[in-house]
């Protein structure tokens, strides 16, 4: 158990230099702080793997968005980004083990192709799911909602 501001000022810490090569800010908005009972080490490389994914498919100057809201039976984490975008035929594939969207430019920008398989993984394990819009050219808000019981 621990608080969410504990889970945000660690993110904060580890991605200041990524998000300053690119002069990108991650604007965090929380109403209030909280208690959450999930293991905070997971959820802190669930949330690294999104925020940078957002910073690599993001153009210089941009913002990466981390919203945090509790809800009576659940606490929704929403990182948005106005990057690139996912095409909407590839959304239900991204989450498999490997899997890239574009090869060409994940190549160039290095990775496995397992972060966001990582990310449902995590997930899973807290009893939570994920949602995933994206707009081609507008950017992308990977959901993440874990259940409060």
């Amino acid at each position: 158990e621990f608080f969410v501001s504990e889970l945000i000022e660690r993110l904060e810490l580890t991605l200041a230099g990524v998000l300053s090569t690119k002069n990108q800010t991650l604007v965090v908005e929380i109403s209030g702080d909280f208690k959450l009972c999930a293991d905070l080490i997971l959820l802190e490389h669930l949330f690294l793997n999104l925020i940078q994914n957002a910073s690599m498919y993001s153009s210089s100057d941009k913002n990466i968005y981390l919203k945090v809201e509790k809800y009576p039976d659940k606490i929704s984490f929403s990182v948005r980004d106005e990057g690139i975008g996912i095409p909407e035929s590839e959304l239900e594939r991204i989450f498999e083990r490997f899997y890239r969207v574009d090869t060409n430019r994940s190549r160039e920008q290095g990775g496995t192709g397992l972060g966001l398989s990582i990310v449902k993984h995590i997930t899973k394990l807290h009893n939570g799911w994920i949602d995933v819009q994206s707009k081609l050219g507008e950017g992308s808000t990977f959901t993440i909602n874990l259940p409060t019981k």
